[in-house]
């Protein structure tokens, strides 16, 4: 199974799938059932993503080569609306991640958490056994810091692959597990492979997330940079309105025009 039959929208040159968290769901489902052999490759992208991608050809080739780039925030359903789409809510990452989990009950995929650091990976798991007891996790392994080292990656996903893992959470934020991901997806043995950034830390209780309804409304960019200014105040302060410009850019016909 292919992603190619899902409709899409390039937004600053990137082909941004209009799914939701249930499609993406059922399209796990349809992969893991259909065991084809080929891992298939999922980043959810959010509008400093895409900011990024237009500054680095290597991350941007990174997103294009991806099976499925999912619409991880609210201002990419608003330029999704704004091109066509009648997309209604974001496919956010940590609710992907929660929705495969209680899946899970009756499905019985096997899941493999790769990324974050030890700490991070032992509050998931426990998490995990509590609130979703029917996810089997096979394996968590924490990510070596640094550049991408063939050699030692090679070990990690020699032990993902011998675990049985059905689907592999990757855990290593934007835009390294992009890279990871095209990296080394020919070498994995799983149906599929996500991106799914902090979303290890929030669903282990260890990061606060916005209310749902900053959320819905757009809004949960405020409420991360309240938390980590000093991290995150030139992903959103300077990063937001250079996307903004750029699809503007894009409405006018000036920049990224595609097909």
């Amino acid at each position: 199974m292919s992603g190619a039959s899902i409709p899409t929208y390039r937004i600053l040159g990137v082909p941004v799938a209009q799914q939701t968290g249930l499609d993406v769901v059922t399209y796990l489902r349809a992969l893991v059932d259909a065991r084809e052999g080929r891992c298939r490759s999922l980043a959810f992208a959010n509008s400093n993503d895409l900011t990024e991608a237009t500054l680095d050809g290597g991350f941007r080739s990174a997103l294009e080569d991806a099976d499925l780039v999912l619409p991880d925030g609210m201002p990419l359903v608003w330029a999704s609306r704004r091109l066509g789409s009648c997309l209604r809510e974001r496919c956010y990452g940590p609710g992907v991640m929660r929705l495969a989990l209680e899946a899970s009950a009756a499905a019985r995929w096997r899941h493999f958490f790769y990324g974050s650091t030890d700490r991070v990976l032992d509050a998931l798991r426990e998490t995990v056994s509590r609130r979703y007891p029917g996810a089997v996790v096979c394996g968590a392994l924490a990510a070596p810091f640094g550049p991408l080292q063939d050699t030692l990656e090679r070990s990690n996903i020699e032990r993902i692959n011998a675990s049985g893992a059905d689907l592999l959470w990757v855990g290593l934020g934007c835009p390294r597990q992009v890279l990871w991901m095209q990296r080394y997806r020919e070498q994995l043995r799983v149906s599929a492979v996500l991106g799914v950034g902090a979303a290890f830390d929030f669903l282990a209780g260890l990061k606060p997330q916005a209310p749902r309804w900053m959320q819905q409304a757009g809004l949960e960019w405020a409420f991360r940079l309240g938390c980590e200014p000093r991290r995150l105040w030139r992903r959103y302060l300077l990063r937001g309105p250079r996307f903004v410009w750029e699809f503007a850019l894009q409405l006018a016909g000036v920049r990224w025009r595609h097909p």
